[in-house]
């Protein structure tokens, strides 16, 4: 199944390739948004957000970074750790 939890566990893992070892932060994030946008499941959907964090962090972009931290905190229970993390990264 193209859509399934194993397919999207190898997209994060391309875009942590990417990020991580080939420093290509804009494919990278491109991965991370595809995560976002067709993947349903929360513990994914919650490293995909934490990833593409990192990857607006080191294409310096600020404003990439509170975007991406306001859909996090939006999406995410008030008591998750993701609201908090989201939360405390919109308050510096």
């Amino acid at each position: 199944d193209p859509r399934g939890t194993d397919a999207f566990a190898y997209l994060m893992a391309i875009g942590t390739l990417q990020l991580e070892k080939l420093s290509d932060y804009s494919t990278a994030l491109g991965v991370f948004e595809r995560v976002l946008s067709e993947c349903h499941d929360a513990t994914q959907r919650s490293s995909a957000y934490y990833q593409a964090r990192a990857c607006y962090q080191r294409m310096r972009d600020d404003e990439g970074t509170r975007n991406i931290l306001r859909r996090m905190r939006n999406e995410f229970p008030d008591d998750s750790d993701e609201h908090r993390y989201a939360e405390s990264g919109l308050s510096n």
